[in-house]
């Protein structure tokens, strides 16, 4: 009854005070929700990093105890599968007097079960051939190329057919 009454008397006053606390309310909400949709679940971040695989051993810093690739199978256990990926910076452009861009070039089949979910395919098709690549689109963007153009190693002047457009996993440089 005093609510109503005191609502009836300053309106104004009341109108502030809603929005006192629907202003805050309402943009911590909308923030929220768009964190939520632009990170996805917790556990995205897991098969977007390593795809279906249990474990990554990287030899970039060199090995300790074993070094050859059967040394390091033996210490897998049984039934493990074994993806061997290569991984390195390289110069690519699309002519001799094209645009050059320094690339992280990933060497592995991205269309085995285990890799699912490392990278996403946002055109095209995966590579099949040892002269086809996928490039990330800041690569594409940067050598104004895209599926079906020609790609050159610069320094081995060989050349790579572009089949698809890749979107980068995280911690997966572009």
């Amino acid at each position: 009854r005093l609510a109503r009454r005191e609502l009836w008397r300053r309106p104004g006053r009341t109108l502030l005070v809603a929005l006192v606390v629907a202003v805050p309310v309402t943009t911590m909400v909308l923030l929220d929700i768009n964190y939520r949709t632009t990170n996805g679940p917790d556990t995205e971040w897991i098969s977007r990093q390593w795809g279906r695989a249990d474990a990554e051993i990287d030899l970039n810093g060199g090995c300790a105890d074993f070094c050859t690739r059967a040394d390091i199978e033996a210490e897998l256990p049984d039934g493990a599968t074994v993806v061997w990926t290569t991984q390195t910076s390289l110069p690519l452009r699309t002519s001799a007097d094209g645009p050059v861009a320094d690339a992280i070039v990933t060497d592995t089949d991205m269309r085995l079960p285990i890799m699912q979910g490392r990278f996403d395919l946002r055109s095209g098709r995966w590579p099949a051939a040892a002269d086809e690549i996928a490039v990330s689109p800041s690569v594409a963007e940067t050598l104004h190329t895209g599926v079906g153009e020609t790609l050159t190693l610069v320094h081995q002047h060989t050349d790579f057919t572009v089949v698809g457009i890749v979107d980068e996993g995280i911690g997966v440089p572009s």
